[in-house]
């Protein structure tokens, strides 16, 4: 599966947020400190595996406003897809993940849907092994190269 665009209603920083037509092979997103780098991977990570209590507490309310949640747009074997998620304020007082996944014809995909696409990557794979930030980068930065080796065994096995 590959992300191929990326649209952000709100969340931490970021608003109305449109990345289009992302490499098919490599993305890397670089930036000034506290540019927003590790909230949109933390964007990335919440739409696939949803909104952590830990990550509402940090990311929503969007800092400046708009929907709370946003869009990826997936290119799969199986298709072309859009995921979204969005937390809704319920007049509960509870909020609510609102996530649907669509195909390229607009038809509405069933409940399970994502977990195929996602083939199997849980998040802790998807963290360690495609989603590398500046924290793991530091982390093999303080290594030898034995330990450094053992680790990158490590995070490729998927191993927090």
């Amino acid at each position: 599966m590959k992300i191929t665009d990326l649209e952000i209603g709100g969340f931490g920083v970021w608003k109305g947020l449109n990345l289009n037509d992302l490499s098919g092979k490599l993305t890397i997103i670089y930036g000034c400190n506290e540019a927003g780098k590790t909230t949109l991977m933390q964007f990335v990570r919440s739409a696939l595996y949803g909104l952590q209590e830990q990550r509402r507490a940090r990311y929503l309310p969007p800092v400046y406003g708009g929907r709370p949640g946003g869009a990826l747009r997936l290119k799969h074997r199986l298709g072309e897809f859009r995921l979204q998620r969005y937390l809704s304020h319920k007049g509960s007082g509870i909020d609510r993940e609102e996530i649907g996944v669509t195909d390229s014809e607009g038809r509405v995909q069933p409940d399970n849907f994502l977990e195929k696409l996602l083939s199997g990557i849980d998040e802790a794979i998807f963290t360690n092994v495609f989603a590398i930030g500046l924290r793991e980068l530091q982390e093999l930065g303080a290594l030898n190269d034995s330990d450094a080796a053992q680790h990158l065994y490590a995070v490729a096995g998927g191993v927090d």
